[in-house]
């Protein structure tokens, strides 16, 4: 497990990131220091995750309005997006959807901007106080405003959540998988996430748990050549380059 504490960086912050360590059992620090691996910090324009042992880096912060996703979203389109095809039904239909390992919140918000309404769940304090805190932004943004009230995100274990929440008509999961990208910004953000998150020996209990919640579908993302999700076939597969959304179909 890593090493993780938090770190206000103004005399405005300091009192959040006190309140925040509080809150989720983290320590508090003044300094960067290799008594952690990361500091999670606090500023007056993002929540950042700091690297003590490469001093000269800066902040990893998720920045929906960043050049990098407006183009993404300006690409985005039903009949370019795998995902959006897999989860069966449009946009405009009154459909629920649960993204049950939201991570960073690539694909729910690709999905919410192709029209879609979800519910986010993150069991990780740090990764849900940095998404929650980007969609915040993105929020107060007219351009991303209409995105971001499609998505409803809680900092929960998807299992237990689920279980008090269900039915939806579609779950989705995404668990986490090696990293394999030659992309150098996906792999940074991938390697951070692996590297604070790890991978849970309990995931696979989520299939189960989906297939008895979800009422439609549940929509597993996969590397394109990896096995099944506990080698459990699907209905079909939709596959592109470098990865493959695994569709499990459930009878009402």
């Amino acid at each position: 497990m890593k090493r993780i504490a938090m770190m206000g960086i103004t005399d405005e912050t300091v009192l959040r990131a006190k309140q925040l360590a509080n809150e989720f059992g983290y320590p508090y620090t003044t300094v960067i220091s290799k008594s952690y691996d990361y500091v999670l910090q606090i500023t007056p324009q993002f929540i950042g995750l700091k690297s003590t042992f490469d001093p000269e880096s800066k902040p990893f912060y998720i920045d929906f309005s960043s050049p990098v996703w407006r183009y993404r979203l300006q690409k985005a389109s039903l009949r370019r997006e795998l995902l959006g095809k897999a989860i069966g039904f449009k946009p405009q239909t009154e459909r629920s959807i649960v993204d049950v390992t939201a991570g960073f919140g690539r694909d729910a918000f690709i999905l919410a901007a192709l029209g879609f309404h979800l519910v986010l769940l993150e069991r990780h304090p740090i990764v849900y106080l940095m998404l929650n805190d980007a969609l915040q932004r993105a929020a107060a943004l007219p351009l991303l405003n209409p995105i971001t009230n499609r998505l409803k995100i809680f900092h929960a274990d998807a299992q237990e959540w689920l279980t008090h929440h269900h039915p939806f008509h579609v779950i989705y999961l995404d668990p986490m998988f090696p990293l394999r990208t030659k992309s150098a910004a996906v792999k940074k953000t991938m390697r951070i996430m692996q590297d604070i998150v790890g991978f849970a020996a309990n995931d696979a209990g989520l299939l189960p748990l989906a297939l008895a919640c979800a009422t439609s579908r549940v929509v597993v993302k996969r590397p394109r050549l990896a096995t099944y999700m506990n080698d459990q076939p699907p209905h079909f597969s939709l596959k592109g380059k470098s990865t493959r959304f695994d569709v499990y179909l459930v009878k009402s």
